[in-house]
């Protein structure tokens, strides 16, 4: 008498497929969230690479007419939002054209120019 085996040929390939099926599941879940992590990454790189870089230049030039130039540039490529900013020379705040000129004026010699002014991007 031959015995017989429990299982046959395509039960065994029937579990195999779900034990791959399974296994490949299990190797998506594993990327999925691997994917996550790097797309997370990815995003908190992206905010960082927008951030302003605000560069001060200071130029100047005497001769008969003082040139003094004062610039700030953003470098950056992001957006910068300055809300207020303060001008101090020899430890006093110029809060205005007037004081700015009195200021300079006392700075220099009597027979100098001076031509000031501001720009802005809005």
């Amino acid at each position: 008498m031959s015995r017989r085996s429990r299982f046959g040929r395509s039960d065994i390939m029937a579990f195999l497929a779900v034990l791959i099926s399974f296994a490949a599941l299990i190797v998506s879940l594993l990327e999925t969230r691997i994917l996550r992590e790097q797309q997370a990454l990815m995003k908190s790189e992206q905010k960082a690479a927008v951030w302003p870089y605000l560069e001060q230049r200071l130029h100047y030039a005497y001769d008969s007419i003082a040139y003094i130039e004062l610039a700030i540039v953003n470098k950056g490529v992001g957006p910068a939002k300055i809300s207020n900013g303060h001008l101090i020379i020899d430890k006093s705040n110029i809060s205005n054209y007037q004081s700015l000129g009195e200021k300079l004026r006392s700075l220099f010699p009597p027979e100098t120019k001076f031509e000031y002014g501001y720009s802005s991007v809005d």
